[in-house]
């Protein structure tokens, strides 16, 4: 079983990554403590390859160059600690150890390993997830491509299988990848194989007959890429071909595509299982009634229950390939989380290269054209409150894949995929402008504004460690148009003396005779004088005008609490309980800038509303605002002000 088993994750090929031990239904790391080049090589042929050439402690793993590493912080479970191995075991579990899931480790004590490659090893490389890619073979301690000329469908099969995939579905001449149509990345580096000749019984590539080592007549032009299957292997299918992280699922079985019943037991665990499978993080939603797509054909799964930590579907305790009673009107139907961001070699756990994951495996980001409107959104969406600033621009010694497309944001959506996106040329092949920035990490920096209330209130601007008041002496309307710019709003409304209902100011007064034009970027940019003699009975106040549909919480506790309203057609209302759900919350919270929600109430927990905007929303949980879901026409709802939705987030 897969008890004890042994993987290698997050590194440049089968033969080198963090280790992992699978144990108690879980994936785990293995500590760093004590760990040296005995274990390594107990865990190398384990893995059933050749000796240790190395390990790494600190949770770094080697890098593409082979001649540096870099840290990736490891958040799992540690289930080995303090292991020592004699040379004569054969499985890491067999070695004296702390016992299991007993250790001290932290996020940066997971070790990594470097194991030998076989002779005549093969892999695919820049491919769009680990079926695809070009294929290269290892030969005298080197990577080399394989020429096209006389490559058949049967010589990638023969590949395929050597591989550990049960055959190949296509292949492509000609230096053409997978992943983008029309787009081909030149080969630059060696050729081992031509003029490949299988008969397709062969259990390596090189067993075919094939030209010289070495010897070829093939230019950049002429590489060869494969792609593999392999019985279980999943897909998404939808209509929409722009929609690439929803559709309908099909799992590979004996030769043909067929889908998955949702009528009994299916459960978002098996959801999330099925997400990872296909290289996504997780699933947003799940659902039957085939709405991506109409299919027909074979119906292979009938029944499925999952725990939740199983890496393939194969590994849930209940799996039926019974689905007779099963009709298409009930194929799962899946919405599967992607454009996850992080930055890599960190400084202050703040600053980086940027990364984006894409089609299972993570992508370097384009400089060119990158902006701090894209810099913002990437910055909140891995949980900073803004860009500080773009440390533009880096050069990519690992030769990662670049994702594509260069972002065109406005600055308020919650993640760079739900920016527009346009193919940027430049992308393609410019290692040297991979892109890297800088992000607060949510600490309050000299000149950042805020207000009493979310919309409204006392104008308070940060300096010296606290937050200090602005006098309304000299106060322009220009200088209340560039705050509520500053904030993020379109406009502003009226400004006035602080109301004394507003919450008492703690920090002092910092400027009077604020003068903006209202062209400023910020306040900082206008006149102003810091020596003032106002008192708090002087402060000034301000209302912005919200964006159309924007939301807020009030009559909570804090920021992330209260009632839910909306603000349409230049009125804030309420929202109406009547079939708000998780996934509701959860859209609802991202668009205020959580994370997602801890819970939400019905039956105005948080006071009454006669005014209400909205009722039956239906949300798949990709939506970037509330209002983009659907919903009862607004203003059209038969709810009381005793029905309004509250949550915390």
């Amino acid at each position: 079983g897969m008890e004890s088993s042994l993987r290698l994750q997050d590194g440049t090929s089968p033969y080198d990554g963090r280790l992992e031990i699978f144990h108690n239904r879980q994936w785990g790391g293995v500590c760093d403590d004590n760990f040296s080049m005995v274990e390594a090589n107990v865990a190398c042929n384990q893995l059933g390859y050749g000796k240790a050439l190395s390990y790494f402690c600190c949770s770094n793993v080697i890098t593409k160059s082979q001649r540096r590493y870099r840290q990736i912080n490891f958040y799992g479970v540690y289930w080995l600690d303090n292991v020592k191995c004699s040379s004569k075991v054969k499985k890491l579990s067999d070695c004296h150890h702390a016992g299991w899931g007993m250790n001290n480790c932290g996020v940066t004590e997971a070790v990594s390993i470097q194991c030998e490659e076989f002779e005549n090893s093969l892999r695919l490389v820049s491919g769009p997830d680990k079926y695809s890619g070009r294929l290269q073979i290892y030969h005298k301690k080197v990577w080399g491509a394989i020429c096209d000329d006389k490559f058949s469908l049967i010589a990638a099969s023969v590949a395929c299988r050597q591989l550990g995939y049960d055959g190949a579905s296509s292949f492509k001449c000609c230096s053409y990848m997978y992943g983008a149509d029309g787009w081909h990345l030149n080969n630059f580096g060696f050729y081992w194989l031509d003029d490949l000749d299988c008969i397709g019984n062969e259990t390596e590539l090189a067993s075919c007959n094939h030209a010289s080592w070495g010897q070829t007549n093939c230019r950049y032009n002429e590489a060869v890429s494969i792609k593999c299957y392999v019985n279980g292997a999943l897909r998404l299918i939808n209509d929409n071909s722009t929609q690439t992280t929803s559709g309908i699922v099909q799992i590979y079985q004996n030769g043909t595509w067929g889908t998955v019943c949702s009528r009994y037991s299916f459960s978002r665990s098996a959801a999330n299982i099925l997400c990872k499978q296909l290289g996504y993080k997780t699933a947003f939603s799940y659902d039957c009634c085939s709405k991506y797509a109409h299919i027909t054909g074979k119906i292979w799964i009938g029944e499925i229950n999952c725990y939740g930590n199983e890496t393939s579907i194969n590994d849930c305790p209940q799996l039926s390939f019974n689905s007779k009673s099963c009709m298409h009107q009930s194929d799962v139907g899946l919405h599967c989380s992607e454009g996850e961001v992080r930055l890599i070699y960190q400084r202050e756990n703040r600053t980086g290269q940027l990364e984006i994951f894409h089609k299972s495996s993570w992508h370097t980001v384009c400089g060119y054209r990158f902006n701090m409107n894209a810099a913002n959104v990437a910055c909140r969406q891995l949980g900073f409150l803004k860009a500080e600033k773009i440390n533009c621009c880096s050069r990519d010694t690992e030769h990662k894949e670049v994702f594509l497309n260069e972002f065109v944001c406005l600055g308020d959506e919650k993640s760079l995929l739900d920016c527009k996106q346009r193919y940027q040329r430049m992308c393609t092949y410019r290692g040297d402008i991979i892109m890297s920035l800088t992000c607060s990490n949510g600490q309050s920096y000299y000149g950042d504004i805020r207000l009493t209330y979310s919309t409204f209130g006392r104008v308070e601007i940060y300096s010296g460690g606290s937050w200090n008041s602005i006098c309304i002496q000299g106060f322009s309307s220009g200088s209340a148009l560039v705050i509520c710019r500053q904030l993020g709003f379109k406009s502003y409304k009226s400004y006035h003396v602080s109301y004394k209902s507003y919450a008492d100011a703690t920090g002092g007064i910092l400027m009077d005779s604020l003068n903006c034009t209202g062209h400023e970027q910020t306040i900082l940019k206008c006149p102003y004088n810091i020596y003032t003699k106002c008192n708090h009975n002087q402060d000034v106040a301000v209302e912005c005008t919200a964006l159309e549909n924007a939301l807020r919480l009030v009559r909570g506790s804090n920021n992330r609490t209260g009632r839910l309203e909306i603000f349409h057609n230049k009125r804030w209302g309420a929202i109406c309980d009547d079939g708000f759900n998780d996934i509701n919350a959860h859209v609802a919270c991202k668009q205020l800038g959580f994370v997602s929600f801890e819970w939400y109430h019905c039956c105005s927990v948080y006071g009454i509303d006669e005014f209400l905007w909205m009722e039956n929303i239906t949300c798949y949980g990709n939506e970037s605002m509330l209002a983009n879901c659907s919903h009862s026409p607004w203003g059209s709802h038969d709810c009381s002000g005793y029905e309004t939705m509250s949550l915390k987030c």
